[in-house]
């Protein structure tokens, strides 16, 4: 009877230990997607004028309905001939 006992018990132990580290796979995934949902929210936009830069300053996107990119800026108008406009990277 007592070697059935110890079997059950460390049967238990296993289940235990699994269920444990089921939760701490969950909780470092968890961990994980909180941490790169707080990207960097800002861009750095450059002002060009005949291929010299004019200007930098920092743009915050959370003022842009739907830009989640700075590629998405409505303020991309850098005309590549002339050398003149705005480059948000």
């Amino acid at each position: 009877m007592y070697l059935c006992n110890i079997k059950i018990d460390s049967i238990n132990n296993l289940k235990t230990i699994y269920i444990m580290k089921k939760v701490l796979l969950a909780l470092a995934v968890i961990a994980t997607v909180a941490c790169f949902s707080s990207c960097k929210k800002t861009c750095s936009c450059t002002t060009y004028a005949a291929g010299a830069v004019v200007s930098t300053t920092e743009v915050d996107l959370s003022k842009y309905e739907g830009v989640k990119k700075c590629s998405d800026l409505p303020l991309n108008n850098y005309i590549t001939a002339a050398q003149t406009g705005i480059k948000c990277e």
